[in-house]
């Protein structure tokens, strides 16, 4: 999203949702255009984006099953794309990364290829990143006659994530026209949750956005990490309603566990 686009969804959400009292608990459409004067939808000024079942890049967001067609349709086509399983999410889903460059590991010189590790779509309503990690995978993949690439694919182990929150993400797509208003503990007024606008992971939710009791939970996969675990309470709750719960431990979660898992392929010792 193009920082015209974030700034006019931000005015589009404190315009749309400025009038609404506290607690006010609802669940709220997204849409194109409204009156101002319209306080029960988000009108973002521009149409709102619904993801496309197809593995091709366009000029829009693709689900995440053409996603994951296109990453495995790419590593059983060329020789430059070499899928991982490298865990779970909590309601089972698989956590998928992928390695480019030849299979050797080895710069032309006979050393150990330097590693780099891309980690997308932790949060999931950022539906960008999975796409621009995808178009790493499209680029070391596919690109004829470029030199840096050629070089990249011979001497570099680059390691993509496309989505590591892929439950989360999945949600958010589920439901790309709505969200939870009203419900956020420390900003009510101004922060939709769960359905477009989730963030945590799937940890102790159903993927039906009428459940309201159990629509504010879920992990921040960003809060979920050590050593910084739990560090910074400005930053980091412990309550599980929070947009910024941090788990009930670091790495309790499979996402992250499965980026532990990721890291592994450099070696640790080879990623730079």
């Amino acid at each position: 999203m193009s920082n015209g686009k974030r700034i006019a969804l931000s005015l589009a959400l404190l315009l749309a949702c400025g009038n609404l009292p506290a607690q006010d608990e609802r669940i709220i459409e997204w849409v194109e255009d409204a009156p101002a004067s319209d306080d029960s939808v988000i009108a973002l000024g521009y149409p709102v984006p619904i993801p496309v079942n197809t593995p091709l890049p366009f000029a829009g967001f693709r689900t995440y099953n053409g996603l994951h067609m296109r990453h495995q349709d790419l590593a059983a086509t060329t020789a430059w794309v070499h899928p991982h399983e490298i865990g779970q999410a909590h309601n089972g889903s698989t956590i998928w990364a992928y390695q480019l460059g030849d299979p050797d590991r080895e710069t032309w010189r006979g050393h150990p290829e330097p590693a780099m590790l891309t980690n997308g779509g932790i949060h999931a309503r950022e539906w960008q990143s999975p796409e621009v990690a995808t178009g790493i995978i499209e680029l070391l993949a596919t690109a004829a006659d470029n030199p840096l690439v050629d070089y990249l694919r011979e001497n570099a182990n680059i390691i993509v994530i496309p989505v590591l929150n892929v439950e989360g993400f999945q949600q958010t797509q589920r439901f790309p026209d709505q969200s939870w208003m009203g419900t956020d503990p420390d900003d009510p007024d101004f922060s939709p949750r769960d359905g477009r606008m989730r963030r945590k992971n799937m940890r102790d939710v159903d993927e039906e956005i009428e459940t309201q009791s159990d629509h504010l939970f879920g992990v921040d996969l960003n809060r979920n990490n050590s050593p910084y675990w739990a560090h910074n309470p400005n930053r980091s709750s412990s309550d599980p309603a929070s947009i910024v719960h941090h788990g009930v431990s670091a790495k309790s979660e499979g996402e992250i566990q499965a980026l532990v898992a990721a890291v592994q392929l450099g070696p640790v010792a080879q990623l730079s």
